[in-house]
């Protein structure tokens, strides 16, 4: 058995690891090589803190870590830890902690984050165990946009760029790491923005991907709220792909938010756990 840092693995390798140890997951899953590499890139994944164990040539479990500056600290974000099912129980998890908890002490990490679907009890149960506590409940939704826009309020149009200035004085809550600024300026390529405006001023949004059919963000200005400005925004997006979308890791501490996605039509489909813990 060898355990090692990534930098030098094919990403036919990781896909394999990754695939075979998803298949037997709560919500399966298996992505293709061009999914795997825009997950890795989406997470901002950094080989030199990602870990992988082989036995031989067959890669057995694997743990892919992304990083970026937040409030001043370098933050790294857990985007996978898997083992295959016949190796589990092996304590390979902890292996590769061992291996690579030094390795992002040494690179200046301050916090390591993770989500975790809630039903996982032994997947919770682990990393408490290396020290990661529960930070907040998070909600995906998936479904039919149901809700019409009824009054107009505002003017929806296309915005070109992020205003992240103007932007994030919409927010109530820190959107979690993938839909977080960091991460939609890596993948800005793959995004869309519709903005609403009134009286020539911004004061709402939705960043969404077109080809995942997925929202990332989606705020109004408080002041303009309760007005069906949502309403229109989400209104505008089934005009340009279609009823059915995604939106994942909703704070559950969001109420408005939560009661406004699940009255358009969407249902939640997982809820998970965001754990945290110092390095």
């Amino acid at each position: 058995m060898e355990i090692q840092t990534i930098e030098t693995i094919d990403t036919s390798q990781i896909l394999q690891v990754f695939n075979d140890s998803f298949a037997d997951y709560i919500v399966p899953m298996k992505l293709t090589e061009e999914q795997l590499e825009f997950k890795m890139r989406s997470d901002k994944t950094d080989k030199s803190m990602s870990v992988m164990v082989k036995d031989g040539e067959k890669p057995v479990a694997f743990i892919l870590h992304g990083k970026q500056m937040i409030d001043g600290k370098l933050v790294v974000y857990n985007g996978g830890t898997g083992v295959i099912p016949e190796r589990r129980k092996s304590g390979w998890v902890r292996e590769m902690y061992d291996l690579i908890l030094p390795v992002l002490k040494e690179k200046g990490a301050k916090t390591l984050v993770l989500e975790v679907i809630t039903d996982n009890a032994p997947a919770i149960k682990s990393y408490q165990k290396f020290g990661y506590t529960i930070n907040r409940k998070l909600k995906c939704y998936r479904g039919e946009i149901t809700s019409e826009a009824v009054q107009q309020e505002a003017e929806i149009r296309e915005v070109v760029d992020f205003g992240w200035k103007k932007m994030k004085t919409f927010w109530d809550i820190q959107p979690t790491w993938q839909n977080s600024v960091n991460v939609l300026e890596e993948i800005k390529e793959h995004c869309k923005i519709l903005g609403a405006f009134v009286g020539g001023q911004l004061v709402g949004y939705l960043v969404y991907n077109p080809e995942a059919k997925k929202i990332y963000q989606l705020a109004v200005a408080p002041e303009n709220r309760r007005k069906g400005i949502g309403t229109q925004l989400l209104a505008a997006l089934k005009e340009e792909v279609g009823a059915s979308i995604s939106i994942i890791n909703v704070d559950e501490n969001s109420a408005a938010a939560n009661k406004f996605l699940q009255k358009s039509g969407l249902k939640v489909f997982i809820e998970q756990y965001e754990m945290t813990r110092a390095v």
